[in-house]
């Protein structure tokens, strides 16, 4: 339980003093380094605590996904789609790699589910910015965003179909 108020702290105080952070390289740096953390504790948590556990902590990714959203830098929020859609790709990957061990093979096919759903929270958050930022979003990355949603649906339904398997 602490670990997760940890984790829930962190990102807060991320969102609150996201500003004071100079360069820009410097804030996607962190925002990584804590997504990262968030995605070695999900994984971890998959195999070696309790499911309250590992549902917090993804839990937790979700809210940092959220705040990146939630943030007025545009560029930030461009990077933070590109940063979850190369995760999901990576993992969705590896869960179809035939030389993975099969604990490796379902903990990536639980990752790439969780990282899709990251996504979508991430559409979710921007349209609830407003609809200049939702317009401002899909004309950015509009063709990045349809392939993604259309591939994601497609290919969790596979993934938590043969998540058990």
């Amino acid at each position: 339980m602490i670990l997760l108020l940890i984790q829930k702290i962190a990102i807060t105080a991320f969102g609150d003093y996201f500003d004071l952070i100079k360069p820009d390289e410097d804030r996607i740096a962190c925002y990584k380094y804590f997504f990262r953390v968030l995605k070695k504790r999900a994984l971890s948590d998959s195999t070696t605590t309790s499911l309250h556990m590992s549902e917090g902590t993804k839990l937790n990714l979700m809210e940092l996904v959220k705040v990146g959203m939630q943030l007025k830098d545009r560029a930030f929020k461009l990077q933070v789609v590109d940063l979850i859609e190369t995760k999901w790709r990576k993992h969705f990957k590896r869960s179809k790699d035939s030389t993975a061990s099969f604990t490796d093979v379902n903990i990536s096919k639980e990752y790439a589910i969780s990282i899709a759903k990251a996504m979508f929270e991430c559409v979710q958050t921007i349209f609830a910015c407003g609809e200049d930022e939702a317009r401002w979003l899909l004309e950015q990355k509009q063709a990045q965003l349809i392939q993604f949603t259309c591939e994601a649906a497609e290919n969790s339904s596979i993934l938590i179909r043969n998540l058990g398997q």
